[in-house]
């Protein structure tokens, strides 16, 4: 976006009671780990960075933090818009939207929390065995593909997996509510749209059933 290139960082499986949670390396500025980074194409750093006055060296490449796991962010192309997948540990999943200067508030709050300055979910989905809850938030795109193949409505939407539950449900623009989409997948961990306007799923498999690259047409709607 804009020539930059961005670069999400778990927080290196860091015990948050380990430490005070205001300590932890995701919320600290003196460190690279459970952020999203910005740098130009080059290898530079931006000076407008947020925090390139405050941070010093390698660090001022920081965009935002405050995360613990963002396994996949997506970039919607005509808006620039950049949606995270922040996969949680006890409670929450989360669907973050990249501001500058963000911090998300792992460890000090997993999901919800309506406590400023940290930012919120734009969505947050519970733990559970059900087709709207999980354990682990994996792939995620935007439909904006070259041609529109499903229905009109669909333009723009985010489609995001669920890696535990296997389900894929989608999330429609403000006020951002999600809607199912598929289930009965095995373990999708990345999602991509073709020019065409498909929706390509990767999905690791188990030991019953091998990993597979599948894809989801709107004619008859039905995995292949």
């Amino acid at each position: 976006m804009n020539g930059k290139l961005y670069i999400a960082t778990g927080d290196n499986g860091r015990d948050p009671l380990a430490e005070p949670v205001t300590q932890h390396v995701a919320q600290q500025l003196t460190n690279l780990f459970g952020k999203m980074l910005r740098i130009n194409k080059n290898g530079t750093i931006p000076t407008n960075n947020p925090f390139y006055s405050t941070a010093s060296g390698n660090n001022r490449a920081i965009w935002a933090l405050g995360l613990r796991n963002p396994f996949k962010f997506a970039v919607q192309p005509d808006t620039g818009k950049i949606y995270i997948n922040d996969v949680g540990e006890e409670t929450s999943e989360e669907i973050n939207q990249l501001q500058k200067g963000a911090n998300y508030g792992w460890p000090v709050h997993e999901g919800d929390a309506n406590d400023p300055p940290y930012v919120d979910p734009i969505f947050a989905y519970g733990h559970g065995s059900t087709e709207t809850t999980g354990c682990a938030i994996s792939g995620g795109t935007f439909y904006t593909p070259t041609t529109v193949l499903f229905p009109s409505e669909y333009e723009g939407d985010y489609f995001f997996a669920e890696f535990c539950n296997g389900w894929i449900r989608k999330l429609e623009p403000p006020p951002d509510a999600a809607s199912g989409f598929a289930t009965g997948l095995e373990r999708p961990i990345d999602l991509e749209v073709s020019k065409a306007g498909e929706l390509y799923y990767l999905a690791r498999g188990s030991t019953s059933s091998p990993a597979s690259v599948g894809k989801i047409g709107y004619a008859t709607n039905q995995t292949q």
